[in-house]
């Protein structure tokens, strides 16, 4: 039996720098080491979150759960201002999905997420498809930073 010496692990080349890309061009960008973790503790600083809401009791079809989510989650959006909006779509906000069990606690979270100040917006779907025109389906919350949504939702399971 042939024994063989145990390769070295694999090094990164000196030679190799990390290149970040661009959130508005999405294209590589070179920046010095320090431009970088400037930038990328910037980032960090302000990433913020996002909530979708969906209610478990309708039995939505995926397609439709994902279309009331993006509802909720642009109109929200668009309740906010341009530098909040701007971060949100350039993808330094989370986007997650949760859910709520009725339309009351549907309700709830949105009136609790007002008083604290914090960006909504509800769905009430237009009945064209599964659901009877006129039903509160969905709710977004954010963006804003995560551990104020946290003290909203922060027992609410994620949406499946």
């Amino acid at each position: 039996m042939a024994t063989h010496a145990p390769r070295p692990a694999p090094t990164r080349p000196a030679n190799r720098e990390h290149v970040p890309v661009d959130a508005d061009t999405r294209t590589h960008v070179k920046t010095n080491a320090a431009t970088h973790q400037h930038e990328h503790r910037h980032r960090r600083r302000r990433r913020g979150l996002k909530q979708a809401i969906i209610r478990t009791d309708l039995d939505l079809t995926a397609g439709k759960a994902a279309v009331q989510a993006a509802h909720a989650s642009l109109w929200a959006a668009n309740n906010t201002g341009p530098d909040i909006r701007n971060e949100w779509e350039t993808g330094l906000a989370a986007k997650i999905v949760l859910g709520c069990s009725d339309v009351t606690e549907l309700n709830d979270l949105v009136g609790t997420a007002d008083k604290q100040g914090l960006p909504t917006a509800t769905v009430d779907d237009a009945g064209r498809t599964e659901i009877n025109a006129g039903t509160r389906t969905a709710a977004a919350i954010g963006p804003a930073a995560s551990d104020a949504i946290g003290t909203v939702t922060g027992t609410q399971p994620l949406y499946k």
